[in-house]
This record gives structure tokens, sequence and C-alpha cells, in this order.
């Protein structure tokens, strides 16, 4: 049963990393004044996004009401968790994210990354991609330091970054 008098929280989905360390800086800008729940996806196994909306559901408050908040990756997997209307949803904030393929053109060349040598590039081209074009120097550090289990994934050890 959802508590009225209860301040919502803020539940954060991360992005493509999976571990949330990368809201570090906003949980220091909210502080104490704001109810703040960060959720995590497992590093261990990949998971489709039908898993990762059935994950996120099982972990929403049941006690008071929240607003959910997407992070890139996760944006497509906080919209299919706000479409089920959950008990408690005050709103949906999407984050440097995306509802569609936002580069729908490119969806046919997608099977080829099973086969191309992505883990061989520098990671600068990959600090582009995810970071876009205007970033700062601070946030592709704080990225390349909060992201090592993404790297480890993508990027074998001895390639160039």
């Amino acid at each position: 049963m959802i508590d009225p008098n209860l301040p919502p929280t803020l539940v954060l989905l991360p992005g493509m990393d999976g571990t949330g360390t990368l809201f570090e800086p906003l949980l220091q800008a909210l502080d104490q004044h704001w109810p703040v729940q960060v959720l995590h996806y497992p590093g261990d196994q990949p998971l489709g996004y039908p898993a990762l909306v059935e994950r996120v559901t099982a972990q929403l408050p049941t006690n008071r009401r929240f607003i959910l908040l997407g992070e890139s990756f996760s944006g497509p997997v906080a919209v299919s968790v706000a479409a089920r209307n959950p008990e408690g949803l005050m709103g949906l904030v999407l984050c440097s994210s995306f509802v569609r393929n936002p580069r729908p053109r490119l969806a046919p060349l997608q099977p080829l990354l099973k086969v191309l040598p992505v883990q061989r590039l520098p990671f600068w081209p990959m600090d582009a991609l995810l970071l876009g074009g205007f970033s700062t120097r601070h946030c592709v550090r704080h990225w390349r330091r909060r992201s090592p289990r993404w790297r480890r994934r993508y990027c074998r050890p001895g390639c160039r970054r």
C-alpha cells in the first residue's frame, strides 16, 4: 500500500555500464534532499530488454510514490516499465536516452558487431559514440574511471585506449 505521507523516491536506472556509478555527481547534488534508489544490472550475464524490464519492475518501491529515471541505455526499459502503470508511479524522465533506435539506417549493420574486432578499437571512438560530441574532458575521465565492467566486456586485454 502506498503511503501518501512519504516523499516520492527517485528511482535511477543506469546506462550501459549497468552499475549506476555514473550517477555519483547527481547523487552528490541531491545530497539528502531527495530519497533515491539506484538500481543495478547484473554484470555476469547479458540480459535483453524484456528481462531488464522484469528485473526493474520487481525492485520498484511498494510503499511510496516514485519517479522513474531511465538514463541512456535504460530509456527503453523505463518506458516499458512505465507502460505497465505500476502503483505509485508519478512520472517518467528520460535522460540522454531514446525510445526507438536513434540510427535506424545502421540497424542492418548490427550483425557485423559480432564478427568485427570492435574490441581492438582505440577507446576514443567509443567515448565519442557513447558520450557524444558535447562531452567534457571531466565527463570522459569520469566515464573511463567508472566503467571498468563495460571495458572488460568490450575491450580485450591489450586493446588501445
